[in-house]
């Protein structure tokens, strides 16, 4: 068992959430980032992994767009998997004329 922790940004869906699955069938503890709009699969997962081993998994619900304060685990982290999508609409000035822009994280990248 480890007691390594991870985030994984963008945890509650497809590839975020498979990555938080593989992180703790490793065992390692996790947090998992979603946005409030991501929040009942979110919620789901974070409490099916506390099913299978207690204590091994939080739940973080904010948007990474905005300035927030620095988190309450920021102390305990090994790493972070930056998987989230970030969507800027007010960034056509910059992006294009489309009304916003998309910029894609990839998934895997460990800091």
């Amino acid at each position: 068992m480890s007691n390594c922790c991870y985030v994984v940004t963008g945890a509650a869906r497809r590839g975020g959430a498979a990555i938080v699955r593989e992180l703790h069938s490793l065992g390692h503890r996790v947090i998992l980032h979603a946005r409030h709009s991501s929040s009942e699969e979110a919620h789901s997962l974070c409490d099916q992994l506390n099913h299978q081993r207690t204590a091994s998994a939080e739940l973080w619900l904010t948007d990474l767009g905005h300035d927030f304060p620095r988190p309450w685990f920021a102390d305990e982290v090994a790493g972070i998997v930056a998987n989230a999508r970030f969507d800027y609409p007010d960034a056509s000035d910059r992006y294009g004329e489309d009304g916003g822009t998309r910029i894609p994280c990839f998934g895997g990248h460990q800091y």
